[in-house]
């Protein structure tokens, strides 16, 4: 990787048009940008990969309005893993402080976002690599619903769960970014001033505190979710297992180099979930119902509103020592289906923190009105 390169933390693996602020784009490097390489940020995938022919679907109404794409965005290895640590390409510097993680896999976008290099960024979602590194910068990310956004283009990490998504440092742009990436979206209409409230054990206080307090800053009445937390805990664990089973499938053209790779022993692992047929039967069954459960509650109550972490940004030494699970609150919802955005919480000399709010199946337009909302209403004090 170039010193240029580095200069902007370690937020990209390749440069295509530097001009940084208004107008720039970041693209995770799991999308084709035409006329470079798609690395996933995989050295074995780099040194195999031919130059993109065209642009990823999600990229085309994007350069017809103008926008410019930056560069490439650094990114945990091939999409597969939520801390955005990457041995190869060097893992993206958050900008809270180098002790920080950047979070993953979209850790690159979230970089360049916080260090206003780019106007937003364009990632992919598939346990919450959209919205785990958002929160751990202290931005607004959002996970459309799935389906609705093209992954055309893109290198699948799995497929039944990758979904497209924009990122930026606030809800008004992550509207437009998405007004982008799907023209029919026609933009935000009436919030919400109602829903149910995640509640579950193991969250720090803090976060807690900070999401009741912008709740009620912005006057939205909640609920107790209706959802236990064993219901949660089955989904995440169907969630991991459909994710790893497919991450294996997705990466067996590059087999006979997982031992030299940073996720060998992952791969390794869900190569033997993958085998595993009654198991990742059983995780498709645990889905089906899951779907259903998730949208007869938000059809009920609108919105379910949690914390995106249950930490506040953590350290590379707390997540190697201690047992946060990143994806505790984030991969849930990729088992739904259902769309999900990140509204980052004030700063005041600590690291950053955010609540996630779910919606109804293609309301992003509702969800958005919701978030900046609430984005406003703590802006105000």
């Amino acid at each position: 990787m170039s010193n240029e390169v580095r200069k902007y933390n370690n937020a990209f693996i390749s440069l295509i048009d530097e001009r940084p602020g208004k107008g720039s784009v970041a693209v995770k490097d799991i999308i084709d940008v035409q006329g470079t390489i798609t690395t996933a940020g995989c050295k074995a995938i780099a040194e195999s990969a031919s130059v993109a022919q065209k642009d990823a679907d999600c990229l085309r109404t994007i350069r017809q309005h103008g926008y410019r794409i930056f560069g490439k965005t650094n990114l945990h290895e091939l999409a597969f893993g939520t801390t955005g640590i990457n041995t190869w390409t060097h893992t993206p510097v958050n900008p809270q402080g180098e002790e920080f993680i950047p979070g993953g896999s979209s850790s690159g976008n979230a970089v360049a976002i916080a260090l206003d290099v780019c106007e937003f960024g364009i990632g992919t979602d598939t346990g919450g690599s959209v919205r785990i590194p958002s929160a751990c910068c202290g931005i607004a990310g959002l996970k459309p619903t799935y389906g609705r956004i093209s992954t055309k283009g893109i290198r699948a990490l799995a497929p039944t769960l990758d979904v497209v998504g924009p990122m930026a440092k606030d809800i008004s742009t992550v509207s437009k970014a998405f007004g982008l990436l799907d023209p029919s979206f026609e933009g935000h209409h009436a919030p919400l001033t109602s829903g149910c409230r995640l509640l579950f054990d193991a969250v720090d206080p803090y976060v807690e505190d900070e999401i009741t307090r912008a709740l009620g800053l912005s006057e939205i009445a909640v609920r107790p979710c209706p959802l236990t937390q064993s219901d949660w805990e089955d989904a995440i664990a169907a969630l991991n297992d459909i994710l790893w089973a497919e991450a294996a499938l997705s990466n067996v053209s590059i087999r006979c180099d997982w031992p030299k790779l940073q996720n060998a022993s992952n791969l390794h692992r869900a190569a033997d979930i993958a085998r595993d047929q009654e198991r990742v039967s059983k995780a498709f069954a645990v889905q089906s119902v899951w779907k259903q459960k998730m949208n007869e509650i938000v059809n009920e109550f609108g919105i379910i509103v949690t914390p995106t972490l249950e930490t506040r940004t953590p350290t590379f030494t707390e997540v190697h020592e201690t047992r946060i699970r990143l994806a505790r609150f984030t991969s849930p919802v990729n088992l739904s289906g259902l769309p999900a955005i990140v509204v980052p919480l004030p700063k005041l000399n600590v690291p950053a923190s955010s609540l996630q709010i779910i919606g109804q199946s293609h309301r992003e337009d509702v969800l958005i009105a919701t978030a900046l909302r609430i984005e406003e209403a703590l802006m105000c004090n």
